[in-house]
């Protein structure tokens, strides 16, 4: 890999995850919208479990167990949390939209958008089907948390036409 080697690179995924979670437990801070400040407290937490992870296989490889470790890295199902559950309970009826919410939004989409197309770009170069496995479920986990991300922003910009009727039944158990 082009003068990157794996503890490199586990380095540089744990100094962005890092910087993620820090964006996002301070973007809950300074969000207004209780749908926001949801949606970055579970993107928070979902870092925070990534970087354990990240660092057991850092440390691992420090330690020369190399991919051996654990065949099963990510898995798809793997973040089960969603923003819209229970939403009648936070939303209470709040309309107003801050500006300042979007930008919050836009900046995390942008953050995860980064965070894939990085990973992305390692898993092309990554030798190893494991490592590739390792860098592929980061990615797609990253995929998910933008389109969360997303779905939040085009609910506070339309929340009358965000979800089909047919399928808001998903939505809050309604």
């Amino acid at each position: 890999m082009e003068g990157r080697n794996t503890l490199d690179i586990l380095k540089k995924i744990m100094e962005k995850g890092e910087k993620a979670k820090e964006f996002y437990i301070q973007a809950k801070e300074r969000a207004m919208h209780p749908l926001c400040k949801r949606v970055f407290d579970i993107l928070a937490e979902e870092k925070g479990r990534q970087l354990l992870r990240v660092n057991q296989i850092y440390n691992a490889f420090k330690k020369g167990y190399g991919w051996r470790i654990d065949r099963f890295l990510w898995e798809p199902g793997q973040c089960k949390k969603s923003p819209f559950e229970n939403l009648s309970q936070i939303y209470s009826g709040i309309v107003h939209v801050w500006p300042d919410d979007l930008k919050l939004l836009d900046l995390a989409m942008k953050t995860e958008e980064e965070y894939f197309t990085f990973l992305d770009e390692i898993e092309r170069e990554a030798i190893q089907p494991l490592a590739r496995r390792c860098y592929i479920g980061l990615s797609y986990a990253m995929r998910r948390y933008y389109l969360m991300l997303a779905d939040v922003r085009d609910y506070l910009m339309n929340p009358d036409d965000w979800l089909p009727s047919e399928e808001r039944v998903f939505v809050d158990g309604v």
